[in-house]
This record gives structure tokens, sequence and C-alpha cells, in this order.
């Protein structure tokens, strides 16, 4: 008598998601509809940030995201249209400046990564991540970057080399280069200013198109800007956990935030100048 098994079909409806069929010899696979993995003891698809349930067709918390969307229930999966929109974990990161340069950093993130596929929203900027598993050291940095539910990046595109900022004692420097690290900003609850009261940290970043194509090797600008994110999201990290913005009130980045968040990004390629 054959055996009844769970059968994860990759059907276009997500809350069709399971079938159960009579065979023999069952093919089981453990990501689904969304590309998620499912975690096997609870039958949960893990978002990074939220569990889905496949059965119930909706998240088993919260979005933290919520209040921006009033007229939706916070529980609904991709604003109930799962065949349009995609929503890989309910978070946040952002890419500012033209579609053109915005492009041109999507296609390279993309040529960079073996496992997963980078997409973007066209007006709000928001990255995600359009299909696959981040599987690599790269690929699962930029995946926390995006599914953290307290650190917002935000990555600004120009096509100048140059950038002011302020140095540790208040003087307006100009420097130049691909990128650069802008610091941060802690936001609280309203209730405190502890480190339980952090209610959000938004990051910013600056990513040069000038400098990019200057300083870089073609095949280098996604592992660039994958750097540029990573560095950015561990900032903020690390402002999160100690409580101390990456910026000061008065403009002057935290050399020292930087310098860690730096050195616990994805590996920064070599400059052109350096290999030639």
């Amino acid at each position: 008598m054959p055996v009844v098994q769970t059968y994860s079909s990759q059907h276009p409806l997500n809350y069709a998601e399971k079938f159960f069929f009579a065979i023999r010899q069952p093919f089981c696979s453990i990501h689904t509809f969304s590309a998620k993995e499912k975690d096997t003891e609870t039958g949960l698809s893990y978002f990074g940030s939220r569990y889905y349930s496949s059965d119930l067709s909706i998240w088993l918390s919260v979005d933290p995201m919520a209040a921006k969307y009033p007229s939706l229930s916070p529980y609904v999966y991709c604003a109930n249209n799962p065949i349009k929109l995609v929503d890989p974990n309910g978070e946040e990161v952002y890419i500012f400046g033209k579609n053109r340069h915005r492009n041109t950093i999507v296609r390279s993130l993309n040529k960079h990564f073996e496992n997963i596929t980078i997409g973007y929203n066209k007006k709000s900027g928001q990255l995600y991540i359009e299909k696959g598993t981040a599987l690599t050291n790269d690929e699962i940095a930029l995946a926390d970057a995006i599914s953290d539910n307290k650190i917002e990046v935000n990555i600004q595109l120009s096509k100048s080399s140059t950038l002011e900022y302020k140095n540790s004692k208040g003087e307006t420097l100009e420097v130049e280069g691909a990128g650069a690290f802008m610091g941060n900003k802690i936001f609280y609850d309203g209730k405190g200013q502890k480190p339980e009261n952090i209610r959000r940290v938004r990051t910013l970043q600056h990513i040069s198109m000038k400098g990019l194509a200057e300083y870089y090797k073609k095949k280098d600008w996604g592992a660039l800007a994958n750097h540029e994110i990573t560095e950015s999201f561990q900032g903020g990290v690390i402002s999160s956990t100690e409580n101390v913005p990456g910026t000061s009130e008065q403009g002057i980045i935290n050399v020292d935030i930087y310098k860690r968040a730096h050195f616990a990004a994805t590996r920064q390629p070599t400059p052109k100048k350096y290999i030639e």
C-alpha cells in the first residue's frame, strides 16, 4: 500500500502550497513557493523577520511596517496579491538616485551573486530578494541587511565622486572615492532612550558612480556595492547594540563605528590602481 507523504509543490497559489500525494518514492523539498526554507518542526516558512503559514496564507506576527499600510491587514501576504508581488522578509534596504544608476547597481549585484536575484521597487527604491536562497557569505550578508527588523539602510547614489563630511574637530573636509560611510541616526519609541527603547536605526551610505568607474574594474562593481550596503548595515547594528549613533547631532561621523563596520562588512575589492 502506498504511503501518503507531504509534497511541496511550486503551485502558483501560495495558499495551495501543500498537496498530498500517494506516491511510493516522493520528492520532498524544504524550499517552497516563496523560495524560503520551511522549518521541518513547525511546518512554517522563515523569512528572516517573520514566520509564514502556507496552510493559512498569513504571517503569524504583525508586519513591522504595518503603520505605513493602514488599509491592509498586518497579517496578509503580499497585500493579498502573490502573483504580482513579493514580500521577501517584511523589511527594508533603500537605494536612491537616478534610475540608470540604480539599474547599474542592481545589475552589478546580480552579476556578483550566484544563488539569488536582487530586484528593486522603482518608486520607493526598496531592494528585495526576487528569487533564490542566499548561500554564500556575501549573499547571506546582504540578506541579513534586508531582513533585519530594526536597521533601515539607505544608499545614496550620485554622479560626483567628491563628498563633504565633518571630522572629529568639526572641520568640513572633502574626500574622493567610490563609497563613503555617512553614519546613522537612532530613533526611539518615546518612552526613553535606553537600548530597549530603540525603535529603528536609519543609516546613510554614499556610492559615487563616477568613483566606481574610476577606481574599480566593472567586474568588481557588485562586490563594492555589496560592501557599501553591508558596511552601512553593520554600522547600524553597532549603533543599535551600543546605543551610540553613527553620526552626532553636529553631523560628525563616529570614526570608531565606521572602522568596525568596515571590517565587519563584506570584502571590499581591490582598486584598479593597486592591480594595474
